[in-house]
């Protein structure tokens, strides 16, 4: 058993203002739907209540945990919640929905829906910051969702002599395999890396080709067949039955920048900066692979579910708030993986006491500005109905409504992590960089900047 010490943890005795004002109305720009109050309470979280986090290992996966019932199906890109709030909008793209609120706060002097920058042109150097932390993100392929075998996320080795990719390295020892890509994975940017066997349930069933278009899904089924190498065809995306292992990958978000939330351009340029560390990495992890003979497929947000992947992985538990909670970080991180037929040793499930602690807590589900989260003490098997079709029923668990958390990004020009913030298993590993209490988003500029946010390198 690994015990980890909660580390930076200020006073968490003190009462914390909210940073926002208490009370939120949606009216949608484009006037496309209803407007709804929010309520926000104030936290007190004691220092008594923190979680006590002690690491052991588990011998059930993700599957077994959640009691995932037979009749659950692979989920299917086309029920992403971008693509379903633009069919119900029937707007072109939610994403140029979002942007035009982001202009339109930008113009106003604000970062988002309520929180202020000092001057308009505050506002611009919040979007610049932005605008670099997602620039890799755009240009490997937009958070990877149904950009499966496009681009930089192609399936095929690129650029690479035949003479490496045609030719396996002999590979005996799966311990010292694994123990060298990971390795690799830290050099290509990966904050905490785990390996595990592939549960097909979590490989998606099909990927969606206009993803963001308000018209009907046009979708392409994901298989495994007996193949040599993965492929594309006119009917189906497939893949080799010796896939069988995932490599996945964690990445630290800056931490200053998810203060200052919710749905602001700082908390925007957080997130992109990890999609594009996970596009870099997961791209530079699966050409390593193939230099060495062997099928990698990179992977963001496309192709597998990357939560249920990274619990078998040994990096964490499901939350309350939907996201992996890790150990180190909390559920401050991104998570990208590479599919491959590699042989490697793999790494065990762990637990920490998540879901003990989440069904007392429920200070995400409190703090949600759209109500997304579920309050209920119990997890239930099924998603909340206004949440179909992005809900997948058939896992015990607490389920999030992306349709109801979507629309507020989309309200207030950007993504929302207000979850992440207030979790106290964020508090308690990660800290606070600024003071908890009324935080201004120009004390962001004053602090001591490292590489990436987050890395003080001393050689």
């Amino acid at each position: 058993m690994t015990e980890i010490n909660p580390k930076n943890i200020g006073s968490f005795s003190r009462r914390r203002f909210l940073e926002m004002i208490a009370s939120l109305s949606l009216v949608s720009a484009s006037g496309v739907w209803a407007g709804q109050q929010f309520d926000l309470p104030d936290l007190v979280i004691a220092d008594s209540d923190m979680p006590k986090i002690k690491v052991a290992m588990a011998a059930k996966k993700a599957a077994l945990r959640h009691q995932c019932r037979p009749d659950m199906a692979r989920f299917s890109g086309k029920h992403m919640a971008f693509k379903v709030i633009s069919e119900e909008l029937g707007a072109p793209s939610a994403s140029e929905i979002m942007v035009n609120q982001i202009m339109k706060n930008v113009r106003a002097g604000k970062i988002g829906k309520g929180v202020s920058a000092k001057d308009p042109s505050e506002a611009r150097m919040f979007l610049a910051l932005n605008t670099a932390a997602t620039t890799w993100n755009m240009i490997v392929g937009p958070y990877g969702e149904n950009h499966e075998n496009m681009g930089f996320l192609g399936w095929l080795p690129q650029g690479l002599p035949p003479e490496l990719t045609a030719n396996p390295v002999s590979l005996k020892d799966k311990r010292d395999t694994s123990k060298k890509i990971k390795a690799i994975a830290a050099y290509a940017g990966s904050d905490k890396t785990g390996i595990t066997e592939i549960d097909r349930r979590w490989v998606y069933s099909s990927t969606c080709k206009n993803g963001e278009d308000p018209g009907p899904a046009i979708s392409k089924p994901i298989l495994f067949k007996k193949t040599d190498q993965p492929k594309e065809t006119e009917k189906a995306l497939i893949l080799p039955d010796s896939v069988r292992y995932a490599v996945v990958m964690l990445f630290v978000q800056p931490r200053a920048l998810h203060q200052i939330d919710p749905a602001t351009l700082a908390n925007n340029a957080s997130v992109n900066q990890g999609y594009s560390q996970m596009g870099i990495a997961s791209v530079s992890l699966a050409q390593a692979i193939r230099s060495l003979g062997y099928v990698a497929i990179p992977c963001m947000n496309d192709t597998a579910m990357s939560v249920p992947l990274s619990i078998d992985a040994g990096l964490g538990e499901l939350g309350r708030l939907g996201f992996l909670i890790t150990p180190e970080f909390g559920p401050h991180v991104r998570i990208a993986k590479v599919l491959t037929n590699m042989p490697m040793a793999t790494d065990k499930p762990i637990e920490f006491g998540v879901t003990e602690y989440c069904r007392d807590c429920g200070i995400c589900a409190r703090e949600c500005p759209s109500g997304a989260i579920s309050p209920d003490k119990e997890m239930t098997f099924e998603p909340p109905p206004g949440a179909d079709p992005c809900g997948n029923p058939g896992a015990l668990k607490w389920y999030v409504d992306g349709k109801k958390c979507l629309r507020w990004w989309l309200e207030s020009g950007g993504g929302c992590s207000r979850c992440v913030n207030v979790c106290p298993y964020t508090r308690a590993t990660m800290g606070d960089v600024l003071p908890p209490g009324q935080i201004r988003p120009e004390d962001f500029w004053d602090l001591d900047h490292k590489a990436y946010g987050r890395r003080d390198i001393t050689y």
